[in-house]
């Protein structure tokens, strides 16, 4: 039985019940909002089911987690966070009528701030976007960084390249693509697909040394690392995209907004993702 088999009931395997379609991006069901306010709820409580039982949190530091959300995220009152009737409260109606940005503001910071040594909440988090069928899929264990994924295949690709471009020589790598998914979940396709190509970019001065033009690195990876020609050849042109578009790494001249949708910024984040992985791999 597959991984998206496991996740059917009983009557969606056996066409009794409609099978959940993929979402798209920027579509949170209420199943998602549900589970969350329930984990938030149980973390106020301090008590958070897990497979040994209850795990308590410490109590010093979900307050400091809390206080930090509600400051940075909410710029709310910190006393607030001692009334525990009112925090149930208020992130029940937030939860639930929240922007997708806003929730995923709030997931990025908690698991940022709170320590894995008390709760890895990347796991848990990790855990509900890939059950409730989310198009995005959360990245970089470090820093976590929620990234648009519209499959699963998608998402572990991207994973894949925060994995392979951990070593600290890789930082601007990682950094590119971190931004270029920001640009994708504030709607600015343009800027995520030159974020997306800045990363390739990064990662084939790193490992060839050369600091100039990306042709000349594209093909001197190739002299030494033996890519076959037609995917070398498959990057130039993307490459050559990225520079023909208006907007997108030069300025806008005879229209007013860049040609780059969604699709293509989301199909860019995901094959830039997939070059960078094979390129550190293969060098």
């Amino acid at each position: 039985m597959t991984e998206n088999n496991r996740r059917l009931t009983f009557s969606q395997r056996n066409g009794l019940a409609p099978i959940p379609q993929p979402l798209k991006l920027e579509e949170i069901p209420d199943n998602f909002r549900t589970q969350l306010y329930n984990l938030i709820h149980q973390f106020i409580e301090n008590e958070i089911p897990s497979e040994g039982g209850i795990r308590r949190i410490d109590r010093g530091i979900y307050k400091n987690t809390i206080r930090s959300v509600h400051d940075n995220i909410f710029n709310n009152p910190i006393d607030e966070i001692d009334d525990d009737k009112y925090l149930f409260s208020f992130y029940k109606d937030m939860l639930n009528h929240a922007g997708y940005n806003m929730i995923f503001d709030i997931i990025e910071h908690i698991m940022r701030v709170h320590p894995r040594s008390d709760f890895n909440f990347f796991e848990k988090f990790h855990e509900m976007f890939s059950k409730h069928g989310l198009a995005y899929t959360i990245v970089d264990e470090e820093w976590p960084t929620i990234v648009p994924a519209a499959t699963p295949e998608e998402g572990e690709t991207i994973g894949q390249a925060f994995e392979a471009a951990k070593e600290d020589k890789y930082t601007a790598v990682r950094e590119h693509l971190r931004k270029s998914a920001e640009h994708i979940n504030a709607n600015q396709p343009a800027d995520a697909v030159r974020e997306s190509i800045h990363a390739v970019e990064s990662v084939l001065r790193i490992v060839t040394g050369k600091k100039s033009d990306f042709n000349d690195a594209l093909q001197k990876l190739g002299r030494y690392s033996r890519i076959h020609p037609a995917l070398n050849e498959a990057f130039k042109k993307l490459y050559a995209y990225t520079s023909d578009e208006q907007g997108i790494r030069h300025a806008l001249v005879d229209q007013s907004q860049s040609p780059a949708a969604m699709e293509e910024a989301v199909f860019m984040l995901g094959a830039c993702a997939a070059f960078v992985s094979y390129v550190i791999r293969k060098c």
